[in-house]
């Protein structure tokens, strides 16, 4: 979907928002320079037990104090992420993901293409 939407778009770059280490690679192995990402620390799923989140990993990884200073840069960067997306031509969001309905309201309606992966609702 990614390869067509580039090709019938005229798409030359893509902007991948994720926490995800593995997604990162497995997207630059396939689109190599074409993904652009924020530099930010990301994990990879081997990181993590069973059931676990971000934040309890994260709090496991470091001292209160050095957790505590990495909310800040996190959410900073979690929200200039949405920013950047909300200034792209197309957005494609893969499952539930907490910034959806942010990014499509600060884009105000502008996408040439808005999907989300693993739902109905589509706008073209």
């Amino acid at each position: 979907l990614i390869r067509q939407w580039m090709e019938e778009g005229s798409y030359d770059r893509i902007f991948l928002a994720t926490e995800d280490k593995d997604v990162l690679n497995k997207m630059r192995g396939i689109f190599g320079r074409q993904v652009i990402a924020v530099s930010q620390e990301r994990h990879s799923v081997s990181e993590f037990e069973k059931g676990q989140i971000i934040n309890e990993l994260e709090k496991k990884l470091y001292s209160e104090e050095e957790y505590n200073d990495r909310i800040i840069e996190t959410t900073i960067n979690y929200f200039y992420a949405l920013h950047i997306l909300s200034n792209c031509q197309a957005f494609l969001c893969s499952g539930q993901n907490n910034g959806w309905d942010t990014v499509r309201a600060m884009n105000g309606g502008k996408f040439e293409r808005c999907m989300r992966m693993n739902d109905v609702s589509t706008q073209k």
